[in-house]
């Protein structure tokens, strides 16, 4: 198989690679040990995204409780959501082409 038929894509490539994605950026890292008390206000910072988180937000726990919660402070990397994406794709013509392969063995 060559390269160009390998990494071209097809509906069952686009799938895997949605739900992939899709399962992979909901996974929230949460870092023990990096929440920063500066002028006794705790600072919480999730991650989410694999293999390389992606998304992060900042939530600053004395505003968790007030009615008056301002909204977290969240960021995209988009310098690394496209290696995100480019591993996940590289993930399902893998899974892809595995199942073809285990497919034209059992036939035979």
């Amino acid at each position: 198989m060559s390269w160009k038929k390998f990494l071209k894509p097809d509906w069952r490539k686009i799938i895997v690679f949605i739900f992939l994605f899709l399962i992979s950026s909901s996974y929230r890292i949460d870092p023990k040990g990096i929440n920063d008390y500066f002028y006794e206000i705790s600072i919480e910072y999730y991650f989410w995204g694999l293999p390389i988180p992606f998304y992060s937000c900042m939530f600053l726990e004395e505003y968790l409780v007030s009615p008056l919660t301002p909204s977290p402070i969240c960021n995209i990397a988009f310098e690394l959501l496209i290696p995100n994406l480019i591993f996940w794709y590289l993930t399902s013509c893998l899974i892809v082409w595995i199942y073809d392969k285990f497919r034209k063995v059992k036939k035979k």
